[in-house]
C-alpha cells in the first residue's frame, strides 16, 4: 500500500498527460475516419 502510494503521484501525472493526448487526438482521428468513410 505504501509503495503504491509513493509510486502513484508520478504515474498519475503521466496518465493525466496521456488522457489529455487521447482527448485531443482521438476525436481528430475519428473525424478523419468518418470523412474517409463518407467519401
Amino acid at each position: 500500500m505504501v509503495v503504491a502510494w509513493v509510486v502513484q503521484p508520478p504515474l498519475r501525472r503521466d496518465w493525466h498527460n496521456l488522457d489529455l493526448f487521447i482527448l485531443l487526438f482521438l476525436p481528430n482521428l475519428f473525424y478523419h475516419l468518418i470523412l474517409f468513410v463518407m467519401l
